[in-house]
Protein backbone atom coordinates (compact mmCIF):
# COMPACT_ATOMS: atom_id res chain seq x y z
CA UNK A 1 0.00 0.00 0.00
CA UNK A 2 2.88 2.37 0.90
CA UNK A 3 4.50 1.64 -2.44
CA UNK A 4 1.31 2.58 -4.24
CA UNK A 5 1.08 5.91 -2.40
CA UNK A 6 4.72 6.75 -3.10
CA UNK A 7 4.40 5.88 -6.77
CA UNK A 8 1.24 7.98 -7.06
CA UNK A 9 2.87 11.05 -5.42
CA UNK A 10 5.97 10.77 -7.59
CA UNK A 11 3.79 10.51 -10.66
CA UNK A 12 1.90 13.68 -9.74
CA UNK A 13 5.14 15.58 -9.13
CA UNK A 14 6.55 14.44 -12.46
CA UNK A 15 3.40 15.48 -14.30
CA UNK A 16 3.50 18.91 -12.63
CA UNK A 17 7.16 19.44 -13.53
CA UNK A 18 6.59 18.41 -17.12
CA UNK A 19 3.54 20.70 -17.37
CA UNK A 20 5.46 23.70 -15.98
CA UNK A 21 8.43 23.07 -18.21
CA UNK A 22 6.19 22.83 -21.25
CA UNK A 23 4.81 26.36 -20.69
CA UNK A 24 6.76 28.72 -22.93
CA UNK A 25 8.19 31.88 -21.26
CA UNK A 26 6.48 34.24 -23.68
CA UNK A 27 3.06 32.83 -22.82
CA UNK A 28 3.12 34.08 -19.24
CA UNK A 29 0.86 37.12 -18.56
CA UNK A 30 2.35 40.55 -19.25
CA UNK A 31 3.71 42.42 -16.21
CA UNK A 32 2.09 45.83 -16.62
CA UNK A 33 3.02 48.16 -15.12
CA UNK A 34 6.52 47.34 -13.94
CA UNK A 35 6.64 48.18 -10.24
CA UNK A 36 9.74 49.22 -8.35
CA UNK A 37 9.63 46.01 -6.31
CA UNK A 38 9.39 43.68 -9.32
CA UNK A 39 12.42 41.51 -10.05
CA UNK A 40 13.99 40.24 -13.26
CA UNK A 41 16.56 37.41 -13.43
CA UNK A 42 19.65 38.36 -15.45
CA UNK A 43 23.06 36.84 -16.15
CA UNK A 44 25.84 39.20 -15.11
CA UNK A 45 28.89 38.53 -17.21
CA UNK A 46 31.32 40.33 -14.91
CA UNK A 47 30.65 37.85 -12.12
CA UNK A 48 29.63 34.88 -14.27
CA UNK A 49 26.58 34.50 -12.09
CA UNK A 50 22.85 35.00 -12.12
CA UNK A 51 21.55 38.11 -10.41
CA UNK A 52 18.21 39.82 -9.75
CA UNK A 53 17.53 43.37 -10.89
CA UNK A 54 14.58 45.26 -9.37
CA UNK A 55 12.13 47.31 -11.37
CA UNK A 56 13.46 50.48 -9.74
CA UNK A 57 17.08 49.67 -10.55
CA UNK A 58 16.16 48.90 -14.16
CA UNK A 59 14.37 52.26 -14.52
CA UNK A 60 17.37 54.09 -13.07
CA UNK A 61 19.76 52.33 -15.44
CA UNK A 62 17.61 53.18 -18.44
CA UNK A 63 17.31 56.81 -17.30
CA UNK A 64 21.10 57.11 -16.97
CA UNK A 65 21.59 55.93 -20.57
CA UNK A 66 18.60 57.73 -22.07
CA UNK A 67 20.65 60.73 -23.23
CA UNK A 68 23.94 60.18 -24.98
CA UNK A 69 26.61 62.50 -26.30
CA UNK A 70 29.62 61.60 -28.35
CA UNK A 71 31.86 61.96 -25.31
CA UNK A 72 29.93 60.67 -22.30
CA UNK A 73 26.61 59.72 -20.79
CA UNK A 74 24.31 62.52 -19.63
CA UNK A 75 23.25 61.43 -16.17
CA UNK A 76 21.84 64.64 -14.69
CA UNK A 77 20.12 67.92 -15.48
CA UNK A 78 23.34 69.76 -14.64
CA UNK A 79 25.23 67.82 -17.29
CA UNK A 80 22.55 68.63 -19.85
CA UNK A 81 22.72 72.34 -18.96
CA UNK A 82 26.52 72.31 -19.18
CA UNK A 83 26.39 70.76 -22.65
CA UNK A 84 23.88 73.37 -23.84
CA UNK A 85 25.92 76.30 -22.55
CA UNK A 86 29.30 75.00 -23.71
CA UNK A 87 30.77 76.80 -26.71
CA UNK A 88 29.98 74.95 -29.93
CA UNK A 89 28.83 75.63 -33.47
CA UNK A 90 25.36 74.08 -33.09
CA UNK A 91 22.16 76.14 -32.78
CA UNK A 92 19.53 75.87 -30.07
CA UNK A 93 16.17 76.19 -31.84
CA UNK A 94 12.63 76.43 -30.45
CA UNK A 95 10.05 76.24 -33.21
CA UNK A 96 6.37 77.11 -32.84
CA UNK A 97 3.79 74.43 -33.58
CA UNK A 98 2.40 74.21 -37.11
CA UNK A 99 -0.42 76.73 -37.52
CA UNK A 100 0.52 78.73 -34.42
CA UNK A 101 -0.31 82.43 -34.59
CA UNK A 102 2.28 85.21 -34.23
CA UNK A 103 1.39 85.74 -30.56
CA UNK A 104 1.84 82.11 -29.44
CA UNK A 105 4.42 81.87 -26.65
CA UNK A 106 7.44 79.73 -27.57
CA UNK A 107 9.76 80.67 -24.72
CA UNK A 108 8.93 81.55 -21.10
CA UNK A 109 10.82 82.61 -17.97
CA UNK A 110 9.09 82.06 -14.61
CA UNK A 111 9.78 83.23 -11.09
CA UNK A 112 10.07 80.99 -8.04
CA UNK A 113 6.28 80.72 -7.72
CA UNK A 114 5.82 79.55 -11.32
CA UNK A 115 4.49 82.90 -12.57
CA UNK A 116 5.56 83.92 -16.08
CA UNK A 117 7.61 87.13 -15.95
CA UNK A 118 9.03 87.16 -19.48
CA UNK A 119 8.26 85.44 -22.77
CA UNK A 120 9.01 85.43 -26.47
CA UNK A 121 6.29 85.10 -29.10
CA UNK A 122 6.33 83.03 -32.29
CA UNK A 123 6.85 86.28 -34.20
CA UNK A 124 10.11 86.85 -32.32
CA UNK A 125 8.91 89.70 -30.08
CA UNK A 126 10.12 89.72 -26.47
CA UNK A 127 7.73 90.70 -23.69
CA UNK A 128 8.22 91.49 -20.01
CA UNK A 129 5.45 90.97 -17.47
CA UNK A 130 2.77 88.38 -16.77
CA UNK A 131 0.08 87.27 -19.29
CA UNK A 132 -3.55 87.81 -18.25
CA UNK A 133 -6.68 85.83 -19.01
CA UNK A 134 -8.95 87.95 -21.21
CA UNK A 135 -11.89 89.69 -19.52
CA UNK A 136 -14.14 92.71 -20.11
CA UNK A 137 -14.22 95.18 -17.19
CA UNK A 138 -16.54 97.72 -18.84
CA UNK A 139 -18.85 98.33 -21.78
CA UNK A 140 -20.59 101.53 -22.95
CA UNK A 141 -23.52 102.01 -22.79
CA UNK A 142 -23.74 99.85 -19.65
CA UNK A 143 -25.44 96.48 -20.10
CA UNK A 144 -29.23 96.92 -20.08
CA UNK A 145 -29.19 100.73 -20.54
CA UNK A 146 -32.34 102.40 -21.88
CA UNK A 147 -33.00 105.90 -23.21
CA UNK A 148 -29.57 106.02 -24.83
CA UNK A 149 -28.98 109.09 -27.00
CA UNK A 150 -29.02 108.57 -30.73
CA UNK A 151 -27.93 112.17 -31.28
CA UNK A 152 -29.58 114.81 -33.42
CA UNK A 153 -29.19 115.81 -37.03
CA UNK A 154 -27.60 119.25 -37.25
CA UNK A 155 -27.75 121.39 -40.38
CA UNK A 156 -24.43 122.94 -41.28
CA UNK A 157 -24.72 125.63 -43.94
CA UNK A 158 -23.08 128.83 -45.04
CA UNK A 159 -24.14 131.17 -47.82
CA UNK A 160 -20.66 132.62 -48.03
CA UNK A 161 -18.72 129.43 -47.46
CA UNK A 162 -20.58 127.43 -50.07
CA UNK A 163 -21.25 124.38 -47.88
CA UNK A 164 -24.56 122.85 -46.91
CA UNK A 165 -24.90 119.44 -45.18
CA UNK A 166 -26.50 117.54 -42.30
CA UNK A 167 -24.53 115.65 -39.68
CA UNK A 168 -25.51 113.64 -36.61
CA UNK A 169 -24.06 115.13 -33.43
CA UNK A 170 -24.10 114.21 -29.73
CA UNK A 171 -24.71 110.57 -30.58
CA UNK A 172 -23.62 107.72 -28.31
CA UNK A 173 -20.45 105.89 -29.36
CA UNK A 174 -20.68 102.26 -28.13
CA UNK A 175 -17.40 100.90 -26.78
CA UNK A 176 -15.96 97.73 -25.24
CA UNK A 177 -12.99 97.87 -22.87
CA UNK A 178 -10.77 94.82 -22.36
CA UNK A 179 -8.35 94.26 -19.50
CA UNK A 180 -5.36 94.16 -21.86
CA UNK A 181 -4.22 94.62 -25.45
CA UNK A 182 -6.24 92.57 -27.95
CA UNK A 183 -6.62 92.18 -31.70
CA UNK A 184 -10.35 92.39 -32.51
CA UNK A 185 -12.35 92.65 -35.73
CA UNK A 186 -15.98 92.79 -36.81
CA UNK A 187 -16.01 88.99 -37.06
CA UNK A 188 -15.61 88.63 -33.30
CA UNK A 189 -16.72 92.03 -31.90
CA UNK A 190 -19.83 93.64 -33.36
CA UNK A 191 -23.26 95.20 -32.85
CA UNK A 192 -26.04 92.96 -34.12
CA UNK A 193 -27.74 94.60 -37.11
CA UNK A 194 -24.90 97.07 -37.75
CA UNK A 195 -22.10 96.88 -40.31
CA UNK A 196 -19.80 99.22 -38.39
CA UNK A 197 -16.46 97.61 -37.57
CA UNK A 198 -14.83 98.23 -34.19
CA UNK A 199 -12.00 100.75 -34.18
CA UNK A 200 -8.96 100.61 -31.93
CA UNK A 201 -9.38 103.77 -29.88
CA UNK A 202 -6.30 105.91 -30.45
CA UNK A 203 -3.74 105.65 -27.70
CA UNK A 204 -5.19 102.56 -25.99
CA UNK A 205 -3.15 99.92 -27.88
CA UNK A 206 -6.12 97.65 -28.55
CA UNK A 207 -7.66 97.88 -25.07
CA UNK A 208 -10.67 100.08 -25.93
CA UNK A 209 -12.61 99.34 -29.12
CA UNK A 210 -15.26 101.83 -30.29
CA UNK A 211 -18.09 101.79 -32.87
CA UNK A 212 -17.81 105.27 -34.35
CA UNK A 213 -20.70 106.91 -36.24
CA UNK A 214 -23.20 104.42 -34.85
CA UNK A 215 -26.88 105.29 -35.25
CA UNK A 216 -30.06 103.27 -34.99
CA UNK A 217 -33.83 103.40 -34.87
CA UNK A 218 -35.45 105.15 -31.87
CA UNK A 219 -36.85 102.75 -29.28
CA UNK A 220 -34.85 99.83 -30.68
CA UNK A 221 -32.73 97.57 -28.50
CA UNK A 222 -29.25 96.75 -29.84
CA UNK A 223 -26.88 94.01 -28.71
CA UNK A 224 -23.11 94.18 -28.57
CA UNK A 225 -21.46 90.78 -28.89
CA UNK A 226 -17.87 89.70 -28.26
CA UNK A 227 -16.82 86.17 -29.15
CA UNK A 228 -14.22 85.94 -26.38
CA UNK A 229 -12.73 82.67 -27.60
CA UNK A 230 -12.08 84.08 -31.09
CA UNK A 231 -10.54 87.40 -30.03
CA UNK A 232 -6.77 87.26 -30.39
CA UNK A 233 -4.90 87.79 -27.14
CA UNK A 234 -1.54 89.38 -27.92
CA UNK A 235 0.13 87.86 -24.86
CA UNK A 236 -0.53 84.32 -26.09
CA UNK A 237 -3.17 83.47 -23.48
CA UNK A 238 -6.11 81.24 -24.45
CA UNK A 239 -8.37 81.48 -21.38
CA UNK A 240 -11.02 84.20 -21.16
CA UNK A 241 -14.19 85.38 -19.43
CA UNK A 242 -16.81 88.09 -19.93
CA UNK A 243 -15.85 89.73 -16.66
CA UNK A 244 -18.53 91.72 -14.82
CA UNK A 245 -19.58 94.07 -17.62
CA UNK A 246 -21.18 91.65 -20.08
CA UNK A 247 -23.33 88.52 -19.86
CA UNK A 248 -21.80 85.22 -20.93
CA UNK A 249 -24.14 83.28 -23.24
CA UNK A 250 -22.46 80.08 -24.45
CA UNK A 251 -19.06 81.75 -24.73
CA UNK A 252 -20.40 84.94 -26.35
CA UNK A 253 -20.19 88.07 -24.20
CA UNK A 254 -23.38 90.10 -24.72
CA UNK A 255 -24.60 93.56 -23.67
CA UNK A 256 -27.77 95.39 -24.66
CA UNK A 257 -28.82 99.05 -24.86
CA UNK A 258 -32.00 100.73 -26.09
CA UNK A 259 -32.11 104.05 -27.98
CA UNK A 260 -34.61 106.71 -26.99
Amino acid sequence: MKKLVIITVMYLIAVSVVGWAAQLHYKFPDAVPMRDTDRILIYQGTTSANRNVTGLALKQEISAYAHLSAARRIGSANQIFDLITSANSKKLIKRAAAGAGPYARVFEIKDGTGKIVQWTSAAGAMYFGTPLALSIPSVYPANGSTGVSNGVMFHYSSTTGGWDYWQRINSTIPAVTFNKTTDASISNLYIVGSSIAPQDSMGTSGIIWTFNNFSGAPGTMYTIKANRGAITQTDGETTSSCGTAMTDISGICTSTFTLR
